[in-house]
C-alpha cells in the first residue's frame, strides 16, 4: 500500500467555480518525474460534497489521489494508480483503490484539467 500523503506537499493548479459541486486539483511537484518524453506525477483532485464511486458497490469519498502518466509527444495522458479518501485533501480512510491499472493512454481533451495538468507537466500549450 501507497501513502502518498504522508510525502506530498500540494501545489494547487485549478479549480472550478463556486458551486456544491466545484473541486480543486493540485499536485506534488516533488514527485514529478521525466524523461524525454513521458512525465510522471501525483494529482489530488479535491471535492467540496461527497462524490460517489460504483463499482461493485457505492464508495462514498470528497478527494482523490492519482499517479498519473503524460506522452508529450502524442499529447495523451493515463491513470497508473488511484485512491479514493473518505476525507479531504487525501485524510480519512483510503474507501477504494486501484493500482497498476492497465488502460490505454486517452488523448487530451482542451479546455480541460487534463489539458492544464499535461501543460505543467509537458510545459506546452
Amino acid at each position: 500500500m501507497i501513502s502518498t500523503n504522508a510525502f506530498a506537499e500540494w501545489t494547487k493548479v485549478g479549480e472550478t467555480e463556486e458551486s456544491d459541486d466545484g473541486f480543486n486539483v493540485y499536485i506534488d511537484l516533488k514527485s514529478i518525474r521525466k524523461n524525454d518524453t513521458e512525465v510522471k506525477m501525483w494529482v489530488l483532485h479535491n471535492y467540496k460534497t461527497i462524490r460517489n464511486y460504483h463499482i461493485d458497490k457505492d464508495y462514498k469519498f470528497l478527494s482523490i489521489i492519482s499517479h498519473q502518466k503524460f506522452y508529450c509527444k502524442d499529447e495523451k495522458t493515463e491513470v497508473l494508480d488511484e485512491f479514493l479518501y473518505s476525507g479531504n485533501m487525501s485524510t480519512g480512510d483510503i474507501v477504494y483503490s486501484r493500482t497498476n491499472i492497465k488502460l490505454e493512454p486517452v488523448s487530451i481533451i482542451p479546455g480541460t484539467f487534463a489539458e492544464n495538468l499535461f501543460t505543467v507537466a509537458c510545459g506546452k500549450k
